[in-house]
């Protein structure tokens, strides 16, 4: 097999000084390197050449520090709560892992390509949280995230949309047992007695 001599070449920020005697657990050729922050490493040959380190670690430290900036010259919302919202609506569609997800994109439930590509044109299109109180909430609960079917909505407005709410026919009118019981003052589990543990969806 033939010998590495990699003494003298550059690789992304590296210069490689010499080859050490030692080798990795795995047996792998190490060469001592200089980085142009000053730092010294030693790194294995291949990954030198297959270009897969090319700097002490400062390189990514670096590239991540400028995103950030970017990010915060770019919008400047980056510790709000809108971008919290953002990034858990993005989250609970498209990350296996997220405990929220058998709830939205396991069952279909998507981020439309406007607001997937671009915080801020989901900042333009939803505005600013009316309160703290307020969240996202679907129209359809059976639909997307996309401009036409979301607003802010507070708790009791999503306790109403959810998929699991039965509905009361009151004066060809359809209502959920929280709104009925506001509209006729009557108590929440009063209300619930006469109609859903009856199955009387029609109260007169």
């Amino acid at each position: 097999m033939k010998k590495l001599n990699l003494i003298g070449l550059k690789f992304g920020k590296l210069t490689v000084i010499s080859e050490l005697q030692e080798r990795n657990p795995h047996g792998k050729v190490l060469f001592k390197c200089k980085c142009d922050c000053g730092k010294e490493v030693n790194v294995i040959g291949s990954k030198l050449k297959n270009g897969w380190s090319k700097s002490c670690s400062c390189l990514q430290k670096e590239t991540t520090s400028n995103r950030s900036k970017i990010d915060n010259k770019t919008h400047g919302l980056s510790k709000t709560s809108i971008y919290n919202t953002y990034h858990t609506m993005i989250s609970r569609c498209n990350n296996p892992n997220s405990q929220s997800y058998s709830n939205y994109g396991g069952r279909g439930i998507k981020v439309c390509d406007r607001w997937l590509n671009s915080f801020e044109d989901f900042s333009n299109d939803m505005g600013e949280k009316p309160t703290k109180e307020h969240s996202i909430d679907r129209i359809n609960v059976h639909g997307n995230y996309e401009p036409s079917n979301c607003r802010w909505a507070n708790k009791i407005e999503q306790e109403n949309n959810k998929t699991t709410n039965v509905f009361i026919e009151y004066k060809s009118q359809k209502y959920t047992i929280s709104e009925l019981s506001k509209l006729l003052n009557i108590n929440y589990h009063t209300l619930r007695n006469r109609t859903i543990k009856k199955n009387i969806f029609t109260y007169e």
